[in-house]
């Protein structure tokens, strides 16, 4: 059902009808304990980690690791765990390269409020900067900082949601970029874009890596198949049709291979050829690493300039990767990655034929260990070392303004 407006249009109407967009009545104190970063991610609670809240959180922890008060602000949704909890997850994910004495968690709902005058604003997603926007403009604008993992009002048909998304965009900040094909195209795209903190991903090889026995003499090999229904970006009904038609070729049958959705929640699929589609259930972090370097062939789509985590985790784990090019993200860089992946254009025909090449080439497993050398950074701490002094210089200056 569409959303509509109350008869009598009020204060609150808007702010109902994005429920993410929240102005919080952040207060300015007039002295503090420390400089702060003030980092806004929509929850801080453990369930909701994901790539993109992981990586906000370990390049902040290793701002931590260079004395820069960090606390960070659950806007959302309630913070449930403990700051022990919190910690404990930033020692996992930064590999112990954190000072917890300078790393805070606080909820917007309960904490108090006071920015100390030469504090800082790190934005996480395009909502969240609209947490902070009115405090901003009474203050003179100072810039924030806007740590941008996608284009993320591709996130939405053109509507009032893009619209919002692409706003934040326009207003004065520091951009921290994640991955070159997206930094070279908001450069392209927007004008006095500066790129100048911006990293390339990595991909953690103590636990995506290929596991050559596991595979050798494997009768039933795996597919996985990254589906968001609930994301168009991923392209889901693509992926769903270039499987089926492979299905009907039979090039993939239920004797030699098991096909997995990953990614959410979908009931099994049929085909009506008996091959199955089902659902693996939503998995911690050891046990998702343990499935990826199980499988084979992985087919990963997203309409983005952002390379995704997803096709580069596969391939460093030795499978054959099916992901599209798109804008700046061209084939040959995503081939550059890894010639594990097999780049298509974001098509049906180009889907279904590069899928249907990764199936016969999955045989191959001295071709997929070599691919499993990604050309990225070897760690975290590698990929932020480039940027960081960067960032330093620009927070204890007389701020981003």
């Amino acid at each position: 059902m569409n959303f509509q407006f109350p008869a009598t249009y009020t204060s609150d109407s808007f702010t109902e009808r994005f429920s993410d967009l929240k102005s919080v009545p952040w207060k300015s104190a007039s002295a503090s304990d420390k400089k702060r970063l003030h980092v806004i991610l929509p929850s801080l609670n453990l369930a909701h980690m994901s790539g993109g809240p992981n990586t906000v959180i370990n390049f902040c922890c290793q701002l931590s690791m260079q004395r820069i008060a960090v606390r960070f602000w659950a806007l959302n949704l309630r913070l449930k765990n403990s700051r022990e909890e919190f910690l404990q997850h930033c020692q996992n994910i930064s590999g112990g390269r954190m000072n917890p004495e300078f790393i805070e968690i606080a909820d917007v709902a309960t904490a108090d409020l006071s920015i100390g005058p030469d504090d800082h604003f790190m934005a996480s997603a395009w909502w969240t900067c609209y947490s902070f926007k009115e405090f901003l403009a009474f203050h003179g604008q100072k810039k924030f900082f806007y740590f941008i993992q996608d284009f993320e009002p591709g996130f939405y048909n053109w509507s009032s949601q893009h619209a919002l998304a692409l706003d934040t965009y326009m207003w004065p900040h520091i951009p921290v970029v994640n991955s070159f094909t997206l930094a070279h195209y908001m450069g392209e795209r927007f004008k006095n874009f500066n790129a100048d903190l911006c990293f390339e991903p990595s991909v953690d090889k103590k636990v995506f890596y290929f596991e050559k026995g596991v595979h050798k003499n494997k009768a039933v090999k795996t597919l996985l198949f990254y589906a968001r229904p609930s994301a168009p970006r991923n392209l889901y009904e693509l992926g769903l049709e270039a499987i089926y038609r492979l299905a009907q070729q039979g090039k993939l049958n239920s004797e030699r291979w098991k096909i997995y959705f990953i990614g959410e929640k979908i009931k099994p699929i049929k085909f009506d050829n008996g091959v199955r589609i089902d659902c693996q259930p939503w998995l911690d972090f050891p046990n998702y690493c343990t499935l990826v370097r199980s499988s084979d062939v992985a087919l990963s789509l997203m309409l983005s300039p952002h390379p995704s985590y997803t096709p580069l985790e596969a391939a460093a784990a030795g499978n054959l990767v099916v992901s599209n090019s798109f804008l700046n993200k061209t084939e040959a860089y995503l081939q550059s990655v890894s010639s594990n992946i097999l780049a298509c254009a974001p098509t049906l025909d180009s889907v279904t034929t590069r899928l249907g090449q990764a199936l016969d080439k999955a045989e191959n497993l001295d071709d997929r260990e070599r691919g499993s050398s990604l050309q990225l950074p070897a760690t975290w701490y590698d990929a932020f070392g480039p940027i960081i002094e960067g960032f330093k210089t620009l927070f204890h200056s007389n701020g981003p303004r």
